[in-house]
């Protein structure tokens, strides 16, 4: 009798263990990347030291700018640290990143090639592209004006796929037309060396690039200046490496948190003085 007794109780014990598992709510265990993340208590970022008013160190060594700023509220919103890195753009949009950095707030298009080796949880700003020339050239007044000029982009950029006129393959976006014909592209590491060599006026001709970045550089004194109507307007997004879709969940909301609460807008128009969050 003591034994059937003791094999209900286990029974019971059994179902109510059973039923426990099934009701209780699912709780996801982090990803590997937002696992580590999380052991360390801080993320490390890639972004651009040298590119106003997006991300730049300023003279006190203390990053400024917008995708700085994003990348700092991120990492306060998952209740981490921010550390930055400046990897050049070639090595950030190739992945493979190998655990050096976590993730990318730099004002990237998620195209589809580079879909391939990157995930992009959120787009967070609409980013409008011009061609920028020397303020003393007068025969480059209007994009056409550029076919068969020298013109200076970032290395590996979607600036440099528009000069070259190759698909540049952005999810849900039309295809540019394409104003300028024949360029001969002039790489450069950064968009800090292009500007430069574009203010000299002597190894390129004109430059591609974001026209908050030229807005900035012109405010500062450069001797450069915007000629035509935007090129085209591109989704800028985070991105980081496959395989973790809890971070890919976690910043995704994050990102649609800051819109709904009015952060990236507010964001945005501390930096450039315009809304940019907005689809155009």
């Amino acid at each position: 009798m003591g034994g059937k007794k003791a094999v209900t109780r286990i029974l019971r014990r059994f179902v109510t263990l059973c039923l426990a598992a099934i009701l209780a709510p699912t709780v996801l265990a982090a990803g590997p990347v937002l696992d580590r993340i999380n052991a360390a208590g801080v993320i490390k970022i890639a972004s651009d030291p040298a590119w106003p008013p997006y991300s730049w160190i300023d003279e006190t060594g203390a990053w400024q700018g917008f995708d700085a700023s994003v990348a700092a509220e991120v990492a306060k919103r998952l209740g981490v640290k921010v550390e930055f890195v400046t990897p050049t753009w070639d090595v950030v949009t190739a992945g493979n990143w190998g655990g050096a950095w976590d993730l990318s707030v730099g004002s990237m298009s998620p195209t589809g090639d580079r879909a391939k080796v990157l995930v992009f949880p959120a787009v967070y700003y609409y980013s409008p592209t011009v061609l920028a020339v020397q303020r003393d050239n007068t025969t480059i007044q209007s994009p056409p004006d550029a076919t068969g000029k020298r013109i200076g982009a970032l290395n590996g950029s979607i600036f440099e796929k528009y000069v070259l006129q190759e698909p540049m393959g952005m999810a849900d976006e039309p295809p540019p037309a394409y104003k300028i014909k024949d360029a001969v592209v002039v790489p450069f590491e950064t968009s800090e060396e292009a500007s430069k060599a574009l203010a000299e006026g002597k190894s390129i001709d004109a430059m591609v690039d974001d026209l908050m970045y030229f807005l900035f550089l012109i405010k500062e004194g450069a001797p450069i200046k915007v000629v035509g109507q935007p090129l085209y307007y591109g989704p800028a997004a985070m991105a980081i490496e496959p395989g973790d879709p809890e971070l890919e969940e976690a910043l995704a909301k994050i990102v649609a948190d800051m819109q709904a609460d009015g952060t990236l807008s507010a964001l945005s128009a501390k930096w450039f003085g315009v809304d940019l969050t907005q689809k155009f």
